[in-house]
């Protein structure tokens, strides 16, 4: 039955996300980078489509979450104040990115575990449908330039706490996959 996973992951979603959400900007991040490092781990073991789908949700919903308490810093008073904050945010995740691409090429050389592509491929469609859903939500909340505000926001946040996870996650994937036929 196909709704199931999709309700493990809207649900745990929404619970991952207004956790992130309210909590202080360093709790948020590392509640999201703690997240991604056990969702990692956990996908890799292939579990069930339910609990893997659930799993995806609260991945998905923290950094979702994390990325709407950076959005405030972005635009909060005290620019150069919040500099300590923002790097700490930004090293948390490459500290989760480093984990979890440590465990998605560690994980290759074993065929019968889920595929990294699978994780990948899914947080991707979700996190793009959460940020489609919560930018329709503000514009039939308060219309069109509240909407376009949070998603310019979301966005920018958005595009830097993945860049700060996947990069780092992609350089740890590399040198912790097998090495095939020996080569250098």
């Amino acid at each position: 039955m196909k709704i199931l996973p999709m309700l493990c992951a809207a649900a745990t979603a929404t619970v991952a996300f207004k956790v992130t959400e309210a909590l202080s900007p360093m709790g948020s991040a590392f509640a999201c980078s703690l997240t991604i490092a056990l969702t990692t781990f956990a996908s890799v073991q292939r579990p069930a489509l339910p609990l893997w789908s659930a799993l995806l949700g609260a991945l998905v919903g923290s950094l979702v979450g994390a990325g709407t308490v950076a959005a405030d810093l972005v635009s909060a008073e005290g620019f150069t104040e919040l500099a300590p904050q923002r790097a700490l945010i930004v090293g948390s995740l490459a500290l989760a990115g480093i984990v979890s691409g440590a465990l998605l090429g560690g994980s290759l050389h074993r065929p019968s575990l889920r595929p990294p592509s699978d994780l990948i491929k899914a947080a991707s469609a979700l996190t793009t449908g959460v940020f489609a859903l919560f930018v329709t939500l503000k514009f039939l909340q308060a219309g069109l330039d509240p909407a376009r505000t949070l998603s310019s926001r979301l966005s920018t946040s958005l595009t830097v706490l993945v860049a700060s996870l996947v990069l780092p996650g992609w350089v740890a994937y590399i040198l912790c996959r097998p090495n095939p036929a020996g080569d250098p």
